[in-house]
């Protein structure tokens, strides 16, 4: 790989944690919801394992992962996931219902994940 190659990955998995953490501080309120809601509700308190099972498996599979840069359709369609994901979101800051922000997170995530993680070409 020549050092183009390299810096663009370097960039994308840059551009990667910049977005995670800007995600973390937006989603901070619902993260803090989450975890009061598994330390209260017994029907919940399987929350804590997901965080630390899913990072298991991600490092597991860790070498399947490409950082390139990704197809139009994959772009388009996690922008569209990341927007989707937002306006559900404020719909729950504006409705005072916090169960909607966290639902935004499954539409958020995947977003993340096509625009990160989509395929290439």
């Amino acid at each position: 790989m020549d050092s183009s190659g390299a810096t663009l990955i370097k960039s994308g998995m840059l551009w990667m944690l910049v977005f995670w953490l800007l995600s973390l501080v937006l989603y901070a309120p619902v993260f803090v919801w989450l975890e009061r809601t598994w330390r209260s509700e017994l029907d919940y308190s399987h929350g804590y394992f997901v965080l630390p099972f899913s990072c298991y498996i991600l490092w597991i599979r860790r070498h399947s992962f490409v950082f390139s840069v990704v197809s139009r359709r994959w772009l388009l369609v996690g922008c569209g996931l990341l927007a989707a994901g937002q306006v559900t979101r404020l719909l729950g800051i504006f409705s005072h219902i916090l169960w909607f922000e966290g639902l935004s997170l499954l539409v958020f995530l995947p977003g993340f994940t096509a625009i990160f993680l989509g395929r290439a070409g």
